[in-house]
């Protein structure tokens, strides 16, 4: 089996691994749940030196005899776009782009940033530090999102049409989402962190298998009834998202 092959299975796997943990019914899961145990049977064989099971491998193929899990997740695959519903928050309603960063934002501070506060996810010292530093810097970045939809909108009611300003408006835009795509990279990479620590088999989450319920959203909260290992999973997922959502070169 070649290098090539092996970064397959294991890419396939850790693609599994995210779509089941955005599947929204039971049947996906029971379904994904039997493809990625295949997969961590070949998984554990390749890392033993063992030599792997040619009908183990099948599920690899592309015939149209392939499993149906791995079809689900290849022309299905849900993502956080089809869970968040797009504001309007930009006046003109012509920049739909925006708005659906913005409410991946709101997304973001509505539902991950109580489940990974310090109330609630227990971390070792340095990586709380840390935690808080990347809340902190979203809280930033936040504002100056907020102060262009502000002063986006009042221009737009004004209705003047000010060449000098809309200049301005649209240098502000691109320098907002820089800004934006740099906080998240820095925040992926905790999470990326600590997903790899979890890979491990490493104990920096001191309650990972805890459950989260938000005291002030118990109904609300998409992550409610989520483990906390859960969450930061499906965070580093929501993460990597948000950059695609941002997409500087788009802008």
């Amino acid at each position: 089996m070649t290098k090539e092959d092996i970064q397959k299975i294991n890419d396939l796997r850790e693609k599994m691994a995210r779509t089941y943990r955005l599947a929204t019914t039971e049947e996906q899961k029971k379904r994904l749940g039997k493809y990625i145990k295949d997969l961590d049977i070949i998984i554990g064989d390749i890392k033993a030196g063992r030599p792997v099971d040619p009908i183990k491998l099948r599920i690899l193929d592309d015939s149209p005899s392939q499993s149906s899990s791995k079809k689900y997740a290849e022309d299905d695959e849900p993502t956080f776009s089809d869970v968040i519903e797009v504001e309007t928050v930009i006046a003109s309603g012509h920049d739909y782009d925006f708005d659906q960063v913005y409410s991946f934002l709101t997304f973001f501070e509505n539902n991950l940033s109580p489940a990974l506060s310090a109330s609630y996810l227990k971390l070792d010292f340095a990586l709380a530090k840390k935690r808080d530093e990347c809340l902190m810097s979203y809280e930033s970045v936040k504002r100056i999102v907020d102060q262009y939809v502000s002063d986006f909108n009042q221009y737009y009611s004004s209705n003047n049409d000010n060449t000098a300003m809309r200049e301005r408006l649209r240098t502000d835009r691109r320098s907002v989402l820089v800004k934006l795509n740099d906080t998240f990279i820095s925040i992926r990479k905790f999470f990326a962190f600590l997903v790899n620590d979890l890979n491990d088999g490493r104990n920096s989450i001191l309650n990972k298998d805890s459950i989260f319920r938000d005291k002030f959203s118990e109904t609300h909260n998409y992550f409610n009834g989520k483990t906390y290992e859960e969450i930061v999973r499906l965070a580093y997922d929501f993460v990597n998202e948000m950059i695609d959502v941002i997409d500087i070169p788009r802008f």
